[in-house]
């Protein structure tokens, strides 16, 4: 007997262009690369103008507004595969501020603000002088945060300060604590104020403070004790004790210890 089968139909099948799926990608893909080019590659949102404000109005002493303005241009560079952009939406800004706060040591704070569509607006603001550290070999401008900002020759206008625990230090670097320099500008004013002793210079070593006056004679301070205390004692001394005809024979007056001043005099005199 023969049997009769009943012959296979194969369905033939569509095109993948034909899915909507196959569709929708193209299209996304396609809206992708077009808001991409827009947004990174278009001369509308390509940063054209950076605006510098020196908040303070510090002189370009310690820095170069063109060096900062040819950094930040640097800095707006960027790459995609192959292509140049300088997209506002790709600066880092952070980044960016973290970067020329370590290249540009005179600058205390950088803000920097994108506006849209190409501007981007930095505002900076410049260390200040407060005074002057000397180590070994080179002397440094101290801001008062004691920061190290930059390398300075002998100016009579600033306090100076002669640092012998340290030989060498980094701009950037913070040399002396903020308190520390409080307590030197502290003993500078009332000194110099209130009992009308001019100073030349402040000498740290790990062991004391020594205040070098232009009179020649010095005075010891424990920067780490009660400065209000041993001020005290100073005066007491200086008002009670050693009248300003006497002090041309002062070697110095030990203040760090006990409750009372302790001068001693080149000549042979004793304590007074």
């Amino acid at each position: 007997m023969v049997q009769y089968h009943k012959p296979h139909r194969y369905k033939k099948r569509k095109p993948i262009y034909h899915y909507l799926f196959f569709r929708l990608t193209i299209l996304i893909l396609i809206f992708f690369s077009l808001l991409v080019y827009f947004l990174f590659f278009t001369e509308y949102f390509q940063i054209k103008t950076i605006n510098l404000v020196n908040k303070n109005q510090i002189s370009e002493k310690w820095f170069s507004q063109q060096d900062l303005l040819n950094s930040l241009w640097h800095k707006s560079e960027n790459k995609i595969l192959f292509f140049n952009t300088r997209s506002i939406f790709l600066f880092k800004t952070k980044q960016a501020e973290k970067e020329i706060l370590s290249q540009f040591p005179s600058l205390a704070k950088i803000e920097i603000k994108q506006q849209l569509p190409d501007t981007l607006n930095v505002t900076v603001i410049s260390r200040e002088e407060a005074a002057r550290l000397c180590l070994t070999n080179d002397c440094y401008i101290l801001d008062k945060d004691g920061i190290v900002f930059g390398v300075i020759k002998e100016d009579n206008t600033l306090l100076k300060i002669i640092d012998k625990q340290k030989e060498t230090i980094q701009l950037g670097e913070r040399a002396i604590s903020q308190q520390e320099l409080t307590g030197l500008f502290k003993i500078k004013n009332q000194l110099e104020q209130d009992l009308h002793i001019l100073i030349s210079e402040f000498v740290i070593t790990p062991e004391k403070l020594t205040v070098i006056t232009q009179a020649g004679w010095e005075i010891y301070f424990d920067l780490k004790g009660d400065l209000d205390w041993q001020l005290t004692k100073l005066k007491v001394v200086l008002q009670e004790k050693i009248p300003p005809d006497q002090r041309a024979n002062l070697e110095y007056i030990e203040l760090r210890f006990g409750n009372f001043a302790n001068p001693k005099y080149r000549i042979n005199q004793g304590s007074k």
